[in-house]
């Protein structure tokens, strides 16, 4: 094996590895907001903070 094959190996390598990790902190981050939207989807009495007469 070349060693700029090697090279393309490893920089693949830790990109992949990089992209594992957006992926888990995404993954986790839509928990989040799923978690928020189940809470503020049910509430009836929601006040509008921008239309007064509503």
């Amino acid at each position: 094996m070349l060693l700029s094959e090697r090279l393309d190996d490893d920089a693949a390598e830790v990109r992949s590895g990089r992209l594992v990790e957006r992926v888990e902190r995404l993954c986790a981050q839509m928990a989040m907001l799923k978690a928020m939207e189940a809470e503020v989807e049910p509430s009836p009495d929601a006040i509008s903070l921008t239309n007064p007469d509503a």
